[in-house]
């Protein structure tokens, strides 16, 4: 498969075997362009046309991404030791529907990452044996178009 970008219209040119397929190869989070399929970052701008083949090769697949977003990177630690909580859960929320939220889980080493929309979030740790704890007391947090921010999360452990 071979995808192209040219700022907001990915170009993919397919080898398939017969099928219907809906084109997720716009999934550029890696670019800063959020998953438009996931509640938290739905963008009625972006296109995803529905590819139907016989078993052929086509080209020129017209798909129009939505906007740019950010890029959130994090470090879940303990406050005490500083050390890294690996499999905790980070909630992304939006700041204006709670309904609409992502839960990230750390790996490891206590690292998360997520290509978010440009809209107000608020951000929550939590993990076992911990207290949960809002970044930033739970002020909501916008990143630009293009901007990676790197972040971290402590943790209190519980008594």
């Amino acid at each position: 498969m071979f995808i192209h970008f040219s700022r907001r219209t990915l170009k993919c040119d397919l080898g398939l075997k017969a099928l219907s397929w809906l084109d997720s190869c716009a999934k550029a989070e890696a670019d800063g362009y959020p998953d438009p399929n996931a509640l938290f970052s739905v963008d009625p701008s972006a296109r995803f046309p529905t590819i139907s083949v016989a078993q052929s090769n086509i080209s020129g697949v017209r798909v129009i991404l939505g906007a740019k977003g950010g890029i959130l990177v994090g470090n879940l630690r303990d406050r005490q030791s500083h050390g890294a909580i690996s499999h905790g859960k980070v909630i992304l929320r939006d700041a204006r529907d709670s309904n609409r939220f992502v839960e990230l889980t750390t790996d490891g080493q206590g690292r998360f990452q997520f290509t978010v929309p440009n809209k107000a979030f608020t951000i929550l740790a939590t993990a076992p044996g911990y207290k949960a704890a809002y970044f930033m007391n739970g002020q909501s947090l916008i990143l630009s178009s293009g901007e990676q921010r790197n972040i971290t999360l402590e943790l209190i452990q519980q008594q």
